[in-house]
C-alpha cells in the first residue's frame, strides 16, 4: 500500500510549474528516489531548491533529465549533510559527553 506523499503548497506550485515547462517531474522524482535508496520522502526543502534551479536556468538545459537528477542529487546531499552538522552539534551540547558514558560502562 503506497502512501500519497504530500508536499507544502510552495512545493506543489514549482512542482506544477515544472511540470508546465514540459518536464515530468514526478518520474525524476521516483527515479532518483528508487537510485538513491531513501526511505523517506525528498524533503520539500531539497525539491524546492532543485525546482528553482531548474527555472532559472530552463532555457540552458538541453537534457532535462539528466540536468535534474544531477541537481537533486548535488541538493540532497547538500541538505543531509547539514542535517548531520546539526545532530552532531546537538550531541557535542549534551550534558553527558561519550568519555562520562565509557567510565560507567568500565566500573
Amino acid at each position: 500500500m503506497d502512501k500519497k506523499l504530500t508536499y507544502t503548497p510552495e512545493t506543489e506550485a514549482l512542482l506544477s510549474e515544472v511540470k508546465a515547462k514540459g518536464f515530468n517531474v514526478w518520474a525524476m522524482l521516483g527515479l532518483f528516489k528508487r537510485r538513491s535508496k531513501l526511505r523517506e520522502p525528498i524533503p520539500d526543502e531539497v525539491i524546492q531548491a532543485v525546482c528553482l534551479e531548474y527555472l532559472e536556468r530552463h532555457d540552458e538545459i538541453n537534457q532535462s533529465f539528466p540536468y535534474f537528477l544531477v541537481v537533486l542529487e548535488r541538493k540532497s546531499k547538500e541538505y543531509f549533510g547539514r542535517q548531520s552538522e546539526a545532530e552532531g552539534q546537538r550531541y557535542k551540547k549534551e550534558p553527558t559527553a561519550f568519555k562520562d558514558i565509557l567510565k560507567e560502562l568500565i566500573k
